[in-house]
């Protein structure tokens, strides 16, 4: 499954379709964050959650900091915690291109069907971070620390 995940996350737009086909089922249900939320099939997910971060990262890397597996519920469930890293070349659900780096946090559930396949997803992404990364949209202040991850891990997740 990492392998599969590590490959749609790189592949190119030219090979987004492959890359799909082999990590979930053509009937897949897919969840995403605002504004791309619910929608079926792996067509749909190409063009409103892939295609478009592709072409805005285009040469997005996936870094997981945890990864689990396991069954519950009678289910076999992947889930991951990580962040996207790659430099933001074109707008991005509306927002800005700035050019540089940034890095998308993420929290992924993939429920994974007889073929081994994924059956369901939930692509949780933190879009108002990377709206603060690049400068666009003021909200609240934050009452927390920024970029609070695990103890003693770069953001390279390499140490």
């Amino acid at each position: 499954m990492l392998e599969r995940l590590l490959h749609l996350a790189e592949s190119t737009p030219a090979g987004l379709e492959r890359a799909l086909s082999g990590l979930a089922s053509p009937d897949c249900q897919w969840r995403a964050s605002h504004p791309m939320n619910e929608m079926t099939g792996n067509a749909a997910a190409a063009a409103r959650i892939w295609g478009p971060l592709q072409a805005a990262f285009p040469d997005i890397e996936r870094r997981d900091s945890i990864l689990v597996a396991g069954r519950y519920r009678q289910e076999t469930l992947v889930a991951a915690i990580g962040h996207y890293c790659g430099t933001m070349k074109q707008d991005w659900l509306g927002i800005p291109a700035t050019g540089k780096t940034v890095f998308l946090r993420y929290g992924e559930v993939w429920q994974i069907g007889p073929d081994c396949r994924a059956v369901q997803a939930s692509v949780i992404w933190d879009i108002l971070d990377v709206m603060r990364q690049a400068g666009y949209g003021r909200s609240a202040p934050r009452e927390g620390s920024r970029g609070c991850g695990p103890a003693r891990s770069p953001p390279t997740a390499c140490g």
